[in-house]
């Protein structure tokens, strides 16, 4: 099975961005830990680009996902225990806060040590770097290519362990995407 990196497809002309994800007054929100999230209040994130074009897949500026209900459907019916749905409300949309929204945020569940480090291209944290607390740790990566020998058969959405930013979905889930659902915004970069 092939693996691709998700991506926000900012050739879209005219195109919505999203800012950061609240939960009152609480920013910083990041849904990349690998754990589910329980909201203490609902959840919000504002336009940062007033009318522009509604996307089905949006990537925040802190890089959450964002989804329409529809694609939430389709992803969970192939990676149901790898992701949880959030609703949240896109400000500036029809809907009061707290009421029905048309979007989710998608909070991953499964991260996946996978990282090939001998066909990747990365740098790490050295001590060097006066960051300590880091060292040893990825500081970057430029290509990423993921050891599909070490990703388990049931899984379709997850995040690399040691390089959270990224958000990779198998084969079945991009084509659902695509072809099921024909959605707008999503970018998918091959990592296999």
């Amino acid at each position: 099975m092939h693996f691709y990196r998700l991506r926000d497809d900012f050739r879209i002309p005219r195109r919505w961005h999203l800012g950061d994800v609240r939960m009152g007054e609480q920013t910083g929100l990041l849904f990349d830990a690998g754990t589910t999230f329980t909201p203490e209040r609902p959840l919000s994130v504002g336009i940062a680009t007033p009318g522009g074009l509604p996307l089905d897949f949006t990537l925040t500026t802190l890089g959450v996902p964002i989804v329409f209900d529809e694609l939430a459907r389709r992803i969970a019916t192939i990676a149901d225990s790898d992701v949880q749905f959030l609703p949240v409300w896109v400000e500036g949309l029809r809907g009061p806060p707290g009421g029905r929204t048309e979007f989710a945020v998608l909070n991953t569940l499964r991260v996946v040590s996978c990282l090939d480090e001998r066909r990747s291209e990365f740098s790490k944290w050295t001590d060097a770097d006066h960051r300590d607390d880091l060292a040893g740790q990825y500081r970057q990566v430029t290509r990423l290519v993921v050891d599909r020998s070490r990703i388990p058969d049931d899984a379709h959405v997850f995040r690399v362990e040691g390089w959270r930013i990224a958000l990779i979905v198998s084969e079945l889930v991009k084509r659902a995407m695509m072809e099921l659902v024909a959605c707008r915004g999503a970018r998918f970069e091959e990592v296999s």
